[in-house]
């Protein structure tokens, strides 16, 4: 099977995840918070440029642009390890 979105550097892409069965994934300000940490962290790992997120009840949308190519490595660490810690 292959990647799910083409990746090259300078990308800009439009993110959109949402729970399963549109499930709430953030439980009060602190997962938020949380959330925005593990976002800054792996945006530092992999040298993603973020210019807007959208935290909501069930899903989350970001603008991000991947100097490196490397959307995939960046949306495995954020969503592996905040799903870890949920």
């Amino acid at each position: 099977m292959g990647a799910l979105r083409i990746e090259f550097e300078g990308a800009v892409y439009h993110i959109a995840a949402r729970g399963n069965h549109r499930e709430h994934i953030y439980r009060d300000a602190m997962d938020r918070q949380r959330f925005i940490a593990l976002m800054q962290r792996y945006k530092e790992r992999y040298s993603v440029n973020i210019y807007a997120y959208v935290l909501m009840d069930n899903h989350y949308q970001m603008v991000i642009e991947t100097p490196l190519g490397n959307l995939t490595k960046f949306m495995l660490g954020l969503q592996s390890h905040y799903t870890n810690y949920r």
